[in-house]
């Protein structure tokens, strides 16, 4: 089930706990903020430089595109959000500081992040072979604990981004349009 933002953060990795504790500097250091939470982050190709390893949705494309079979967990969700959600999310966030600005009132919010679709990682794959219009036949689903990635990961990060959308205006993308995004060159 997606959580909300009065559900305090339950991380059980490293990386994890470096996010709850960037919230707890941004929230000691500045009176007035607003801390958005994301899922997976989708979008183009980076435009500068690599990075260092495949992202979530470029695997799931060469996995699509290759010949081997794929594991693909079926029981860890994600609430994927595309980049461009993102900025205009922030856009609307900083229109909105110099209203309470001028009326002196302090922002402290939290918001999830996430885009409207709960999927887990078998689902983004097939989903995404579906906006590709190609087969997803060497796409294999599997338990997430069938496979020993040396870290924990949390079965369910999904997120009910509702109150970010309410306060923003912007509806994010679902998961086939961000597949569709991130195939642009």
């Amino acid at each position: 089930s997606s959580t909300v933002e009065r559900c305090p953060p339950a991380p059980i990795n490293a990386y994890g706990r470096s996010k709850v504790a960037a919230e707890a500097a941004v929230r000691a250091t500045w009176p007035n903020h607003v801390i958005l939470r994301s899922s997976i982050i989708t979008g183009p190709p980076p435009p500068l430089q690599p990075v260092g390893r495949p992202l979530m949705t470029d695997f799931i494309v060469s996995s699509l595109r290759g010949a081997d079979t794929v594991v693909f967990f079926q029981d860890e969700f994600r609430c994927p959000i595309c980049v461009f959600d993102i900025l205009a999310h922030v856009r609307a966030l900083a229109r909105a500081a110099p209203l309470y600005a001028r009326n002196q009132e302090l922002v402290t919010r939290t918001f999830n992040m996430g885009g409207p679709d709960r999927v887990s990682r078998v689902d983004m794959a097939r989903r995404a072979a579906s906006a590709m219009h190609i087969p997803d036949t060497n796409v294999k689903a599997a338990p997430a604990a069938s496979v020993d990635r040396g870290v924990a990961s949390p079965a369910d990060i999904s997120m009910d981004s509702r109150e970010l959308t309410m306060a923003t205006g912007v509806t994010p993308r679902g998961w086939e349009e961000q597949v569709r995004v991130a195939l642009v060159p």
